[in-house]
């Protein structure tokens, strides 16, 4: 399987195979929300809905540019792709001919990540690194035991802090992708690293085998992304 990242509004080689998953990391600076006009009614209505400026624009340039990039894989202008969303909110593409096409996003701060891929389920979370007061009071409450040991047990704070957000992005890419959020425990899975590869653990309740996976997690600038998709 094949994670290939871009780091501007381009296209990456296409087609996109089945075995391919793009990812694309985006500055909000880097937008121009001039275009708002290709959002329907249900978008401008959300963007509106937020109290600060900043996180109307924010709202804006993340959906305006998914649009655009939607347009690079099927022959359809930014303003005609339409969306459903599953019993949890997650959307989907939901045009005739292109629900093979499936992405997620997520954004923190100045940045905004997609991942897009052909007919697998795919989720993507960035999260800017940044001190946590309680952390271990979090790590308890958010993690699997083994995970909040493991981070627990690190001296460096910040070392301490940085391997938190590791887990909690790989931990949200994949309660993502199964497009199910919160309602999946997060107590019920965890990740080890083995051989410089993540592996997913699920405990019986999820009906899930973690095998089934694949996850990569980086660092960009001062974020921590993670990405995990259904092999």
């Amino acid at each position: 399987m094949n994670f290939i990242i871009q780091k501007n509004l381009s296209k990456i080689s296409l087609p996109l195979e089945s075995d391919s998953i793009h990812i694309y990391i985006l500055s909000v600076n880097d937008i121009n929300i001039e275009d708002i006009n290709i959002l329907n009614e249900t978008e401008k209505e959300s963007a509106a809905s937020f109290k600060f400026l900043i996180d109307q624009q924010r709202y804006q340039a993340t959906h305006i540019s998914l649009r655009h990039l939607l347009s690079y894989y099927g022959q359809l202008s930014p303003e005609q792709w339409t969306f459903s969303k599953n019993a949890y909110g997650k959307p989907a593409v939901s045009n005739l001919k292109y629900q093979w096409l499936q992405f997620n996003l997520s954004y923190s701060e100045n940045f905004i990540a997609y991942a897009i891929t052909n007919n697998q389920s795919v989720g993507i979370d960035i999260e800017k690194y940044r001190y946590i007061e309680d952390l271990q009071s979090l790590c308890h409450f958010s993690l699997s035991p083994m995970e909040a040991e493991s981070i627990l047990s690190i001296h460096d704070k910040n070392e301490r802090q940085n391997k938190f957000f590791t887990y909690w992005t790989l931990k949200e890419s994949y309660i993502k992708a199964r497009g199910m959020g919160l309602s999946i425990p997060l107590k019920e899975f965890n990740f080890t690293k083995i051989k410089e590869k993540w592996h997913l653990n699920c405990n019986a309740v999820l009906h899930d085998n973690g095998s089934n996976w694949k996850f990569i997690t980086f660092q960009f600038k001062q974020y921590c992304l993670s990405i995990g998709v259904r092999k």
